[in-house]
Protein backbone atom coordinates (compact mmCIF):
# COMPACT_ATOMS: atom_id res chain seq x y z
CA UNK A 1 0.00 0.00 0.00
CA UNK A 2 1.54 3.20 -1.02
CA UNK A 3 1.84 6.45 1.37
CA UNK A 4 -0.92 8.21 -0.23
CA UNK A 5 -3.47 4.99 0.06
CA UNK A 6 -2.14 5.17 3.58
CA UNK A 7 -3.16 8.59 4.33
CA UNK A 8 -6.67 9.12 2.61
CA UNK A 9 -7.34 5.66 4.64
CA UNK A 10 -6.03 6.88 7.56
CA UNK A 11 -8.60 10.44 7.28
CA UNK A 12 -11.66 8.41 6.49
CA UNK A 13 -10.84 6.38 9.88
CA UNK A 14 -10.67 9.72 11.77
CA UNK A 15 -13.31 10.99 10.36
CA UNK A 16 -15.52 7.68 11.08
CA UNK A 17 -14.51 7.85 14.52
CA UNK A 18 -15.15 11.55 15.19
CA UNK A 19 -18.47 11.44 14.00
CA UNK A 20 -19.24 8.27 15.94
CA UNK A 21 -17.69 10.77 19.35
CA UNK A 22 -20.08 12.90 18.40
CA UNK A 23 -23.01 10.75 17.78
CA UNK A 24 -22.34 9.45 21.21
CA UNK A 25 -21.99 12.87 22.66
CA UNK A 26 -25.38 13.91 21.04
CA UNK A 27 -27.20 10.54 22.43
CA UNK A 28 -25.73 11.38 25.49
CA UNK A 29 -26.87 14.74 26.17
CA UNK A 30 -30.06 13.66 25.07
CA UNK A 31 -30.61 10.83 27.39
CA UNK A 32 -29.36 13.54 30.24
CA UNK A 33 -31.70 15.99 28.79
CA UNK A 34 -34.60 13.71 28.84
CA UNK A 35 -33.82 12.18 32.19
CA UNK A 36 -33.41 15.59 33.96
CA UNK A 37 -37.31 16.73 31.70
CA UNK A 38 -38.84 13.13 33.80
CA UNK A 39 -37.31 14.19 36.60
CA UNK A 40 -38.45 18.18 36.73
CA UNK A 41 -41.82 16.98 35.81
CA UNK A 42 -42.35 14.45 38.10
CA UNK A 43 -45.37 13.88 39.99
CA UNK A 44 -44.65 15.58 43.92
CA UNK A 45 -42.38 17.80 42.79
CA UNK A 46 -42.99 21.66 42.18
CA UNK A 47 -46.86 21.10 44.08
CA UNK A 48 -49.63 23.97 42.84
CA UNK A 49 -49.90 24.69 46.33
CA UNK A 50 -52.30 27.96 45.53
CA UNK A 51 -54.58 28.77 42.49
CA UNK A 52 -56.05 32.05 42.28
CA UNK A 53 -58.94 33.16 40.31
CA UNK A 54 -60.54 36.73 39.83
CA UNK A 55 -62.84 38.39 37.78
CA UNK A 56 -65.44 36.28 38.12
CA UNK A 57 -69.20 37.38 39.09
CA UNK A 58 -71.62 35.05 38.68
CA UNK A 59 -69.05 31.68 38.08
CA UNK A 60 -68.10 30.00 41.59
CA UNK A 61 -64.59 29.64 41.74
CA UNK A 62 -64.81 25.68 42.00
CA UNK A 63 -66.96 26.46 38.65
CA UNK A 64 -64.07 27.93 36.66
CA UNK A 65 -61.75 25.50 38.52
CA UNK A 66 -63.19 22.73 36.99
CA UNK A 67 -63.65 24.19 33.03
CA UNK A 68 -59.83 24.83 33.95
CA UNK A 69 -58.76 21.14 34.70
CA UNK A 70 -55.77 22.44 37.07
CA UNK A 71 -56.00 21.19 40.97
CA UNK A 72 -53.57 21.59 43.64
CA UNK A 73 -51.27 19.21 43.86
CA UNK A 74 -50.07 18.55 40.23
CA UNK A 75 -46.56 19.53 39.22
CA UNK A 76 -46.91 23.60 38.46
CA UNK A 77 -44.48 22.70 35.48
CA UNK A 78 -47.18 20.52 33.85
CA UNK A 79 -49.60 22.98 33.82
CA UNK A 80 -49.66 24.70 30.31
CA UNK A 81 -51.01 27.71 30.51
CA UNK A 82 -52.55 28.04 26.71
CA UNK A 83 -54.53 24.78 26.97
CA UNK A 84 -55.88 25.78 30.21
CA UNK A 85 -56.75 29.03 28.52
CA UNK A 86 -58.30 26.95 25.49
CA UNK A 87 -60.41 24.93 27.93
CA UNK A 88 -61.80 28.08 29.95
CA UNK A 89 -62.72 29.87 26.11
CA UNK A 90 -64.17 26.79 24.93
CA UNK A 91 -66.94 27.17 27.82
CA UNK A 92 -68.77 29.68 26.20
CA UNK A 93 -69.47 31.40 29.34
CA UNK A 94 -65.83 33.38 29.42
CA UNK A 95 -64.80 35.72 26.80
CA UNK A 96 -61.35 36.70 27.90
CA UNK A 97 -58.70 34.43 29.68
CA UNK A 98 -55.46 34.86 30.78
CA UNK A 99 -53.43 32.30 32.94
CA UNK A 100 -49.91 32.52 34.57
CA UNK A 101 -47.63 30.25 36.69
CA UNK A 102 -45.70 32.22 39.34
CA UNK A 103 -43.28 29.21 41.11
CA UNK A 104 -42.76 27.75 42.97
CA UNK A 105 -46.64 27.12 43.68
CA UNK A 106 -48.59 29.50 42.41
CA UNK A 107 -51.23 29.86 39.47
CA UNK A 108 -53.40 33.27 38.89
CA UNK A 109 -56.21 32.65 36.39
CA UNK A 110 -57.96 35.72 35.24
CA UNK A 111 -60.86 35.85 33.43
CA UNK A 112 -63.83 37.74 31.80
CA UNK A 113 -67.52 36.67 31.90
CA UNK A 114 -69.38 37.20 29.35
CA UNK A 115 -72.76 39.16 30.35
CA UNK A 116 -76.36 37.45 29.95
CA UNK A 117 -78.46 39.59 28.18
CA UNK A 118 -81.32 37.47 27.41
CA UNK A 119 -82.94 34.19 28.25
CA UNK A 120 -83.43 31.14 25.14
CA UNK A 121 -85.83 29.17 27.40
CA UNK A 122 -85.82 25.30 26.92
CA UNK A 123 -83.86 22.31 27.86
CA UNK A 124 -81.21 23.37 28.45
CA UNK A 125 -81.75 27.06 28.92
CA UNK A 126 -78.94 29.09 27.00
CA UNK A 127 -78.05 33.08 28.12
CA UNK A 128 -77.72 35.36 25.24
CA UNK A 129 -74.74 38.48 25.52
CA UNK A 130 -75.09 41.80 23.85
CA UNK A 131 -72.73 40.20 20.70
CA UNK A 132 -75.21 37.50 20.15
CA UNK A 133 -73.39 34.58 21.17
CA UNK A 134 -75.23 31.80 22.90
CA UNK A 135 -73.64 29.89 25.98
CA UNK A 136 -75.16 27.67 28.42
CA UNK A 137 -77.52 29.00 31.64
CA UNK A 138 -76.00 26.32 33.53
CA UNK A 139 -79.02 26.91 36.14
CA UNK A 140 -78.43 30.16 36.95
CA UNK A 141 -81.70 31.66 34.79
CA UNK A 142 -83.23 31.02 38.25
CA UNK A 143 -80.99 33.80 39.90
CA UNK A 144 -81.47 36.49 36.90
CA UNK A 145 -84.61 38.10 35.46
CA UNK A 146 -83.70 38.74 32.08
CA UNK A 147 -86.16 39.36 28.74
CA UNK A 148 -86.75 35.99 26.55
CA UNK A 149 -85.64 35.58 23.33
CA UNK A 150 -87.88 33.41 21.43
CA UNK A 151 -86.57 33.50 17.94
CA UNK A 152 -88.04 31.83 15.04
CA UNK A 153 -85.21 33.32 12.58
CA UNK A 154 -83.00 29.80 13.67
CA UNK A 155 -79.80 32.25 13.38
CA UNK A 156 -80.59 35.17 15.74
CA UNK A 157 -77.12 36.09 16.41
CA UNK A 158 -76.51 39.45 13.76
CA UNK A 159 -80.28 40.92 15.22
CA UNK A 160 -79.48 40.80 18.50
CA UNK A 161 -76.11 42.31 18.65
CA UNK A 162 -77.51 45.10 16.01
CA UNK A 163 -80.32 45.91 18.29
CA UNK A 164 -77.91 45.52 21.47
CA UNK A 165 -76.71 48.62 20.26
CA UNK A 166 -79.84 50.57 20.62
CA UNK A 167 -79.72 49.93 24.61
CA UNK A 168 -76.42 51.14 25.99
CA UNK A 169 -74.86 48.72 28.36
CA UNK A 170 -74.99 49.59 32.16
CA UNK A 171 -78.38 51.23 31.37
CA UNK A 172 -80.89 49.21 32.88
CA UNK A 173 -84.11 50.87 31.11
CA UNK A 174 -83.77 47.14 28.94
CA UNK A 175 -84.21 44.83 31.31
CA UNK A 176 -86.50 46.55 33.30
CA UNK A 177 -89.07 47.07 30.41
CA UNK A 178 -88.69 44.55 27.82
CA UNK A 179 -90.57 40.98 29.02
CA UNK A 180 -89.62 39.32 25.54
CA UNK A 181 -87.93 39.73 22.40
CA UNK A 182 -89.61 38.43 19.18
CA UNK A 183 -87.83 37.63 16.51
CA UNK A 184 -89.87 36.27 12.97
CA UNK A 185 -88.48 33.82 10.41
CA UNK A 186 -87.43 37.23 8.43
CA UNK A 187 -85.72 38.88 11.46
CA UNK A 188 -88.20 41.26 12.27
CA UNK A 189 -88.41 42.05 16.02
CA UNK A 190 -90.76 42.80 18.04
CA UNK A 191 -90.95 43.51 22.04
CA UNK A 192 -93.32 42.84 24.74
CA UNK A 193 -93.21 45.16 27.30
CA UNK A 194 -93.30 44.55 30.80
CA UNK A 195 -95.97 46.43 32.38
CA UNK A 196 -98.77 46.11 29.98
CA UNK A 197 -98.03 43.18 27.80
CA UNK A 198 -97.85 45.69 25.25
CA UNK A 199 -96.10 44.50 21.55
CA UNK A 200 -94.13 46.85 20.34
CA UNK A 201 -92.97 46.59 16.64
CA UNK A 202 -89.44 47.60 15.71
CA UNK A 203 -88.99 46.08 12.42
CA UNK A 204 -85.37 44.97 11.09
CA UNK A 205 -83.76 47.70 11.18
CA UNK A 206 -82.77 51.65 12.92
CA UNK A 207 -83.12 50.17 16.06
CA UNK A 208 -81.22 53.58 17.70
CA UNK A 209 -83.85 55.66 16.51
CA UNK A 210 -86.45 53.54 17.56
CA UNK A 211 -85.25 52.88 21.21
CA UNK A 212 -85.60 56.60 21.75
CA UNK A 213 -89.27 56.81 20.62
CA UNK A 214 -89.99 53.27 23.01
CA UNK A 215 -88.92 55.65 25.75
CA UNK A 216 -91.02 58.55 24.73
CA UNK A 217 -94.05 55.84 24.00
CA UNK A 218 -93.49 54.45 27.88
CA UNK A 219 -92.56 57.75 29.33
CA UNK A 220 -96.14 58.88 27.95
CA UNK A 221 -97.70 56.63 29.06
CA UNK A 222 -96.53 56.44 32.55
CA UNK A 223 -97.74 60.27 32.58
CA UNK A 224 -101.35 59.87 31.10
CA UNK A 225 -102.36 56.41 31.99
CA UNK A 226 -102.81 55.44 28.94
CA UNK A 227 -101.84 51.81 27.29
CA UNK A 228 -102.48 49.93 23.92
CA UNK A 229 -102.27 46.47 22.87
CA UNK A 230 -99.47 47.24 19.53
CA UNK A 231 -97.26 50.33 18.78
CA UNK A 232 -95.74 50.18 15.42
CA UNK A 233 -92.86 52.09 15.28
CA UNK A 234 -91.59 50.63 11.72
CA UNK A 235 -92.88 54.13 9.93
CA UNK A 236 -90.51 57.11 10.37
CA UNK A 237 -90.90 59.80 13.09
CA UNK A 238 -94.27 58.00 14.00
CA UNK A 239 -95.35 55.54 16.66
CA UNK A 240 -98.84 54.26 15.68
CA UNK A 241 -100.71 52.65 18.51
CA UNK A 242 -103.56 50.69 18.38
CA UNK A 243 -106.39 48.76 20.01
CA UNK A 244 -106.39 50.17 23.74
CA UNK A 245 -106.14 48.50 26.63
CA UNK A 246 -109.42 49.26 28.75
CA UNK A 247 -108.72 51.01 32.04
CA UNK A 248 -110.19 50.56 34.92
CA UNK A 249 -112.99 53.36 36.06
CA UNK A 250 -114.78 54.10 39.04
CA UNK A 251 -118.73 53.73 39.35
CA UNK A 252 -121.07 56.22 41.24
CA UNK A 253 -120.88 53.18 43.93
CA UNK A 254 -117.11 53.33 44.24
CA UNK A 255 -116.36 50.22 42.34
CA UNK A 256 -114.49 50.22 39.60
CA UNK A 257 -115.12 48.71 36.22
CA UNK A 258 -113.23 48.70 33.22
CA UNK A 259 -113.87 51.57 30.26
CA UNK A 260 -113.58 50.51 26.98
CA UNK A 261 -111.01 51.71 24.24
CA UNK A 262 -112.40 52.44 20.73
CA UNK A 263 -109.44 50.24 19.57
CA UNK A 264 -109.06 52.19 16.44
CA UNK A 265 -105.17 53.32 15.42
CA UNK A 266 -103.90 56.23 16.61
CA UNK A 267 -100.43 58.24 16.63
CA UNK A 268 -98.86 59.01 19.64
Amino acid sequence: MTARAERTKRRAWIRWASGFVLLAVVAALAFGIEKGRRWLLADGRFPVTEIRVSGNELLYEGEVLATAGVERGVNILTVRAGEVEGRLLASGWIREARVRRRPPGRVLVEIEERRPWLLRPGEPAAFIDREGRVFPAMGKEETLDLPILADRSGSPRAVVARLADAFPPGDPWFAENVLEVAVDARGSVVLVERTHGARIRLGDSGFVERAARIRSVLEEWAKTGEAYEEVDLRYEGQAIARRPIPQPVADEEGSSKDMKGEGRKKSV
